[in-house]
């Protein structure tokens, strides 16, 4: 009897959002080649042809592919530019969809599951080099991600999920968007949001960390859960994950008017630094 399940789709995911470059090729919640390199202030050199590393590693041509994946920020200005224009510029020359997403989500699934793994949590089963991602329920066990990448000044972007541990899916929410925040207030408003609503069972503060370790150890104290400071580097697979998600879901951007995603500080936040 032939098999009725639907064949795999492969998406190209790529993010140059910060100083690390990744390229990766995702079918469904398999990686089938990633690779990753500090590249800061020469991603248009390099992503052309790390994009072709990756492809002639596997053997696959543009015909190969059912969609692009692109981080669209935020986080560095020329970075973000040069990954969207890129990515933009492939899905027209190909005739292949497209979808934008946000790197900080990204950056907050990696460094999340990077952290769990380094704590003895179960790896993914079988084949599977990454779990499904679901909705969430409410009733069940929550932590809080918090991604962060340095945007200087006591700054950073960064923004805050909510994941579920579970055996076969990442139940997966977005609880606060992407936006620049002073570092010092975002834990303030952290620590008043989990008073208000609820704390978390954990709270993982991930990414870009060193420059804001202090700020997140006092995190700890506000809050009556245990904080996780993991320092991690975003990398393509997760952005894969989730794109491929909207991909398969029949969601994609247009081509000619997806847009990086910059950010900016609120105007409250705005004046006080102004002020510093």
């Amino acid at each position: 009897m032939m098999s009725k399940e639907a064949p795999r789709k492969r998406f190209l995911a790529i993010d140059t959002s910060t100083a690390m470059l990744s390229v990766a090729v995702v079918e469904g919640t398999r990686v089938l080649k990633e690779v990753s390199s500090s590249a800061e202030r020469n991603h248009s050199l390099y992503l052309i042809p790390t994009v072709k590393e990756v492809l002639h590693a596997l053997d696959l041509g543009e015909q190969d592919l059912d969609g692009i994946i692109i981080g669209r920020g935020p986080g560095s200005y020329t970075g973000v530019r040069i990954g969207v224009t890129v990515g933009k510029t492939l899905a027209w020359v190909w005739k292949k969809p497209i979808v934008g997403v946000s790197s900080l989500e990204g950056l907050a699934l990696a460094g999340w599951q990077h952290g769990l793994h380094a704590e003895g949590a179960e790896a993914s089963a079988g084949e599977l080099d990454m779990l499904p991602l679901s909705s969430i329920d409410a009733q069940q066990d929550q932590h809080w991600i918090v991604p962060l990448m340095d945007a200087r000044r006591g700054q950073v972007y960064t923004s805050l999920w909510c994941g579920e541990v579970a055996a076969d899916s990442t139940p997966w929410a977005n609880l606060e968007e992407d936006r620049v925040r002073l570092m010092k207030e975002w834990v303030n408003q952290l620590a008043e949001k989990a008073e208000v609503e609820g704390t978390p069972s954990s709270i993982w503060v991930v990414g870009d960390v060193e420059l804001h370790r202090a700020e997140a150890e006092r995190l700890g104290t506000l809050v009556r859960c245990p904080v996780q400071i993991v320092g991690h580097t975003i990398e393509a697979r997760w952005l894969g994950l989730t794109g491929g998600k909207r991909l398969m879901q029949g969601e994609y951007d247009d081509a000619h008017r997806l847009e990086p995603n910059y950010t900016q500080l609120a105007e409250a936040e705005a004046k006080l630094l102004g002020k510093s």
